[in-house]
C-alpha cells in the first residue's frame, strides 16, 4: 500500500476562476486606456486593483493552493539555511565586484583591439 498522499485535484471551477482573474486584469487595463481623462493615479489604481483581485481569485484555484503550499515549504527550507557572517558576505561581495570590474575592462580592451585590427585589415580605419 502506498504512503503517498493524493495530490489535490483540479476542480472544474478552476478554469472559470482563471478566466475571471484574466477578466479582472483586462478590466483594469481597459480602465487605464479607455478612461484617459481620469487622473493618472486613479487609472494606475484600477490596474493595481485588477491585479490584486486576479491574484485573490487565483488563490482559490488548485494552482493557487499549490503555490501557497510551495511558499510555506520554501519558508521552512530558508529557515534551515545557514547564512554567512556579515564579514564573509562583505568579502564575497568585494570579490564579485572586483571580478566583474576586471572582466569588464578585459572585454572592453579586447573589443577595442579587435575593432582596430578589423578596421586595419579591411582598410576602413584611420
Amino acid at each position: 500500500m502506498s504512503d503517498v498522499a493524493p495530490k489535490s485535484t483540479i476542480r472544474s471551477t478552476d478554469g472559470v476562476l482563471a478566466l475571471l482573474a484574466a477578466l479582472a486584469v483586462a478590466g483594469g487595463l481597459w480602465v487605464f486606456y479607455a478612461e484617459a481623462q481620469w487622473p493618472s493615479g486613479w487609472r494606475v489604481s484600477a490596474v493595481v486593483a485588477g491585479v490584486v483581485i486576479a491574484l485573490g481569485v487565483l488563490l482559490l484555484t488548485h494552482w493557487g493552493r499549490e503555490f501557497v503550499e510551495f511558499a510555506k515549504t520554501a519558508r521552512v527550507e530558508l529557515r534551515k539555511m545557514v547564512w554567512p557572517a556579515m564579514e564573509d558576505a562583505r568579502r564575497m561581495t568585494l570579490v564579485v565586484f572586483a571580478s566583474t570590474a576586471f572582466m569588464a575592462i578585459f572585454f572592453w580592451l579586447a573589443d577595442f583591439v579587435f575593432s582596430h585590427v578589423t578596421r586595419y585589415l579591411l582598410g576602413t580605419g584611420s
